[in-house]
């Protein structure tokens, strides 16, 4: 008996939520439902290949040629809540996985931040990413560092950003779903045994 067909809601309101979008169709994965906004805040759901259901939540943000460093990138951090005003995009069910997303379409390339390291609360973050992590995800499809900011007081602040490469963006959802919880260096460690267990070995 042939499953009944879900179609999205609305139409994605912002190119990189297009991108985002025709990433998941080109996996093989069917939209199940698009929510968004014009500052890049979405939710969305979908069913892989597998039959598997997942939802995300999060925001968007594009990610521009760095001035100074031809190969890299930057962009400016703002969080903020999910198009339904939850803090994080968190469900009360637990059954979306919240991601902040910079996304750079013209290289098929993400870097995803770590959503318990930001808050919608928080100022504005300018971020600079050089180019070697990201030459690096290029030619690996997934890559994770540490990224280190250091304040005026002398106060430290370290998370562990993932890049990745349009392919494995469904195996990044699965991904952040794990990694929920974890702090900087257990969700670093984490990301390199994913890569080397589950995207080597597939392939």
């Amino acid at each position: 008996m042939p499953r009944p067909r879900a179609s999205a809601s609305t139409s994605p309101t912002s190119p990189l939520l297009a991108f985002l979008c025709d990433t998941l169709v080109r996996s093989g994965c069917e939209l199940l439902n698009v929510e968004g906004a014009r500052n890049g805040c979405f939710r969305l759901s979908f069913e892989d290949p597998h039959l598997h259901r997942s939802g995300i939540v999060g925001r968007l943000f594009r990610l521009e040629a760095h001035d100074t460093d031809g190969d890299g990138a930057r962009m400016t951090l703002r969080p903020a809540a999910s198009p339904d005003g939850a803090p994080h995009g968190r469900d009360s069910f637990g059954l979306f996985t919240s991601v902040l997303l910079g996304v750079e379409p013209s290289r098929d390339l993400f870097v995803a931040f770590d959503p318990a390291r930001h808050f919608p609360e928080d100022e504005p973050l300018r971020v600079s990413i050089n180019a070697a992590p990201l030459q690096r995800v290029l030619a690996r499809g997934w890559h994770a560092w540490e990224r280190e900011e250091y304040e005026r007081d002398g106060t430290g602040f370290a998370e562990t950003l993932v890049g990745f490469t349009a392919p494995n963006l469904v195996r990044y959802v699965l991904f952040e779903r794990l990694a929920s919880g974890l702090d900087t260096g257990h969700r670093q460690l984490l990301a390199e045994r994913f890569y080397s267990d589950v995207l080597r070995r597939r392939g």
